[in-house]
């Protein structure tokens, strides 16, 4: 694989910096033997492919301007979009490394998780960059800021969890009345941001039963229509 075709997208990259002093040694190695360290790897995304893991590697080899080095393209999980996999396994590969995420790093790593994976929960972003779930939440809710339907008249906020509960239940329900029903995990994702997972837990469950509870409304409705329409 020609080294040039190799993208390296930095939004990706859960590092702050490259570590100079690590490429000076790999390239130091490879120049004795380039089999001396493991393959690079990456992720085909549409027709490019996209680095994974391999920084350092990838820059002493443009170092020592050798154009060809060997990679493993590695499957991308149903689940995961390409771009999502290549920054949980960047993550991942970076934890388990001779040089670890420094505190900056951790930051940064979970910035992007919160970006490019908003299906993660907050305990799973805390369990891959170190930190505790708490700081986690917090920082989500930075990044994503309460609506302002959450506060209360005159701008001044709430900050009971069972009045802003209450509040969100409340939106959502009218958002059911108008017919947009399928909003419900939204409600349930706003309540995660500012509580974590167990009032996203709670909302998620009222929402099902409410959901449920109209469905069967309707059906009962309709069958009444269909009865009343049978009589003669």
């Amino acid at each position: 694989m020609a080294v040039d075709e190799i993208v390296v997208d930095d939004d990706l990259y859960p590092r702050m910096e490259i570590d100079q002093g690590r490429v000076a040694e790999f390239a130091e190695l490879l120049a004795e033997d380039a089999a001396a360290l493991p393959p690079i790897e990456a992720v085909l995304d549409e027709e490019q492919l996209v680095l994974a893991d391999g920084r350092h590697r990838l820059e002493a080899l443009r170092r020592l301007m050798i154009s060809q080095v060997e990679i493993v393209v590695l499957k991308v999980p149903e689940a995961l979009t390409p771009s999502q996999h290549v920054l949980l396994h960047a993550i991942d590969r970076a934890a388990t490394a001779s040089l670890p995420l420094n505190p900056a790093d951790r930051k940064r790593a979970r910035d992007l998780l919160l970006q490019q994976c908003p299906d993660m929960t907050f305990a799973e972003v805390a369990r891959r960059c170190g930190m505790t779930r708490q700081s986690v939440s917090a920082r989500a809710g930075e990044l994503c800021p309460r609506p302002p339907a959450l506060d209360r008249p005159g701008g001044q906020r709430s900050d009971d969890p069972v009045v802003l509960i209450g509040r969100l239940l409340e939106a959502w329900g009218t958002l059911v009345a108008i017919g947009m029903g399928d909003c419900g995990p939204l409600v349930a994702q706003i309540a995660e941001v500012k509580f974590g997972d167990e009032a996203a837990f709670v909302v998620a469950g009222l929402v099902y039963v409410v959901t449920r509870a109209r469905e069967m409304l309707l059906e009962s409705a309709d069958r009444a229509v269909d009865l009343d329409g049978e009589r003669p």
